[in-house]
C-alpha cells in the first residue's frame, strides 16, 4: 500500500478530508506542519503525496526524507513555501488551489481595515471596562479617499468591487490589466510609486515571488504620502519589516493592519504554527520587532486568517480531493509543476 499524509489539519473543520479515502492508498492525517513532525524512526519509503497548508515549509532537506514521493497537494494558492527546482529537478508533481477565498480574503481586508480605521476594537474593550472617552475613538471616512491595490488578481478585483462600493477613487499597479474590469470600475492604472505618493490607504493583494518579495521597503516607505494607511492580506515578506516598524514608530504610517507577517510561525509557537525552531539570526530578529509592533496602538494584526470561512475552507478541501484525483489521473489541471 501506498501512503498519503496529510499535514496542518484541523480536525474540526477539515470533515471532507478526514473521510477522505482511495483504494489502495493508507491515508493519514497529522495536525501540526510537516517541520514540527520528528520522522526519524519512520518509514516513509510508501508515501507517494503529501498535503499541506502554509505553515508548513517544503525545502529540500524536508522533502529529501520522502524518498519516493510523486506529488505535493497544496491547500492555498500561494507556493512560495515550496521548493520548486527540488521538485523539477526530481519530477515530483506540484497542485495547488488556485482560487477559493477571493472575496473572502477582500472582505477580510476591508474587516480589519474598518475595525482599525475607526477604533472599533479599541471602542469595544473600553465599553466593557466601563471606560469610555469619544475622543480617543474618532476615525475617518472611506468615501472619497484614494485607495491604491498592489496586485489586480482575482483578490484584487474583488478588493477593487468592495472599494467601488465604498465611492472610493481607486488606483491599483499590477504587470499586466484587465481592460474590461479597468474601465468598468473605473481605476486608474498607475505606478506603483504614485499610488504610495498619492493614495491614503494601501492594500497589498500580491502573490510573494522574486519580484514582490521586500518590495515595500525603506525607500517606499520615504515617498509614500503621510499619515498613510497599509493594509497586507498576502503575504508578510512582501514588506520589510524593520522598515515597516520605523514607518509606524515615525507615524509616516497611520495605521497597519496585517494579517500576514514575516516569519509568522514564531509568533505564538504553541497556538499558531509551529514550535519555534529556528537558529536563523534574521529571522528571530523579525520575530522580535514583530512583538513590538504587535504592541503598537495603531496596528491591528491577525493571524493569517483572510482565508477563513467556511465556504473558503470548503472549496479548499474540495478542490484538494480533486488534485488528488488530478494526479491520479495524469490530468494537468491546477497543476503549478
Amino acid at each position: 500500500m501506498k501512503d498519503i499524509l496529510f499535514f496542518n489539519i484541523d480536525f474540526k473543520l477539515d470533515t471532507k478530508l478526514i473521510k477522505f479515502n482511495i483504494d489502495n492508498y493508507n491515508v493519514l492525517f497529522f495536525e501540526n506542519s510537516i517541520n514540527s513532525i520528528d520522522f526519524e524512526d519512520a518509514n516513509l519509503n510508501n508515501v507517494e503525496i503529501i498535503s499541506v497548508f502554509t505553515s508548513s515549509n517544503l525545502d529540500g532537506s524536508i522533502l529529501s526524507k520522502f524518498v519516493n514521493l510523486k506529488c505535493i497537494i497544496l491547500r492555498s494558492t500561494g507556493y512560495n513555501n515550496v521548493d520548486l527546482a527540488y521538485c523539477k529537478e526530481r519530477g515530483i508533481k506540484i497542485y495547488n488551489v488556485p482560487s477559493y477565498g477571493d472575496k473572502t480574503v477582500a472582505e477580510y481586508a476591508f474587516g480589519i481595515l474598518l475595525t482599525l480605521v475607526r477604533n472599533i476594537n479599541k471602542s469595544s474593550i473600553d465599553l466593557k471596562n466601563c471606560k469610555i472617552s469619544n475622543d480617543k475613538y474618532v476615525g475617518f471616512e472611506l468615501y472619497q479617499k484614494k485607495i491604491g491595490i498592489i496586485g489586480l488578481g482575482k483578490i484584487g478585483k474583488h478588493t477593487a468591487k468592495i472599494a467601488n462600493g465604498f465611492g472610493m477613487n481607486i488606483f491599483a499597479y499590477d504587470i499586466k490589466y484587465d481592460d474590461n474590469f479597468i474601465n468598468e470600475y473605473n481605476i486608474t492604472k498607475s505606478s506603483l510609486d504614485n499610488i504610495l505618493k498619492t493614495c491614503d490607504i494601501l492594500i497589498l493583494t500580491l502573490p510573494l515571488n522574486n519580484n514582490s518579495y521586500h518590495l515595500i521597503d525603506k525607500e517606499k516607505f520615504d515617498i509614500m504620502k503621510d499619515n498613510i494607511s497599509i493594509v497586507n492580506v498576502s503575504r508578510g515578506e512582501i514588506i520589510v519589516t524593520e522598515d515597516l516598524y520605523n514607518a509606524l514608530l515615525d507615524r509616516k504610517v497611520a495605521y497597519c493592519a496585517l494579517d500576514v507577517l514575516e516569519c509568522e510561525q514564531n509568533i505564538c509557537p504553541k497556538g499558531y504554527a509551529s514550535t519555534i525552531d529556528c537558529h536563523d539570526y534574521d529571522c528571530m530578529k523579525k520575530t522580535l520587532i514583530n512583538h513590538k509592533i504587535l504592541n503598537l496602538d495603531n496596528v491591528i494584526v491577525t493571524s493569517h486568517i483572510g482565508y477563513n470561512t467556511y465556504e473558503a475552507i470548503d472549496n479548499i478541501q474540495n478542490t484538494t480531493i480533486q488534485n488528488i484525483n488530478n494526479f491520479l489521473s495524469n490530468s494537468d489541471i491546477n497543476l503549478i509543476c
